[in-house]
């Protein structure tokens, strides 16, 4: 009797640990719905793999330009808005003077100053024309031979505009020289002359479009 009994208690044991181990597993496996504690603690469920999501904000933000392209971007709206200056400037006063108190300009187109110099303010203003065709034609095309046109075009406004500069200021000189032979006469009736607003203007914006292409160049 005390062998039967004691191999009832063994096979009792047993089947408490066999029992106890399927317990064990199935609170280790089952899903967090059914435990409590994984609701809490996702570790503390007994799964071995965890990882939790990611909750940063996946959006990329949208950055300005910088560096090169930032560059692009400012020597072509300097091309664009020079390119417009100087055509202003060849149709604006490039002579003005003042004869016994009444002021008389010159414009760049006027025929006046084709016939004192040779050339007038038409060529620039074509050049400007043009400048202002590449310009735009650069904002949509990455070809490396708008720099070069847009280039010549600048140059060529610089190269007209002090050409006509230093014949201006050199006719203005002349004609000073011959009315002081006839004493404050003569002075008076020449008057008070200077380079107009509009030659100046044409000058400035052709050095400053010349340096956006160089820029314009570099930073491609």
């Amino acid at each position: 009797m005390a062998e039967s009994s004691s191999g009832f208690e063994a096979l009792a044991d047993k089947e408490r640990s066999s029992q106890a181990s399927s317990i064990s597993d199935w609170w280790g496996r089952s899903d967090t719905r059914n435990n409590p504690l994984a609701r809490i603690n996702p570790a503390a469920s007994g799964s071995r793999s965890y990882s939790p999501q990611s909750t940063g904000d996946t959006r990329t933000d949208r950055k300005t330009p910088t560096g090169p392209r930032a560059n692009l971007v400012v020597s072509r709206a300097l091309i664009l808005v020079t390119s417009v200056l100087i055509m202003i400037g060849s149709v604006t006063p490039w002579v003005t003077a003042t004869i016994l108190g009444r002021t008389v300009s010159v414009k760049g187109t006027d025929t006046g100053i084709s016939n004192a110099i040779g050339v007038n303010g038409w060529i620039t203003f074509i050049a400007g024309v043009v400048l202002l065709v590449i310009g735009a034609l650069m904002l949509v095309s990455g070809e490396t031979s708008l720099r070069g046109l847009a280039a010549l075009a600048a140059a060529t406004s610089l190269g007209v505009g002090i050409y006509c500069l230093v014949r201006i200021l050199h006719e203005l000189s002349k004609a000073r020289a011959s009315a002081s032979r006839f004493g404050p006469l003569g002075r008076s009736l020449v008057g008070n002359t200077s380079i107009g607003f509009g030659l100046i203007m044409l000058l400035v914006a052709a050095v400053v479009a010349l340096g956006a292409t160089v820029a314009e160049a570099r930073a491609s």
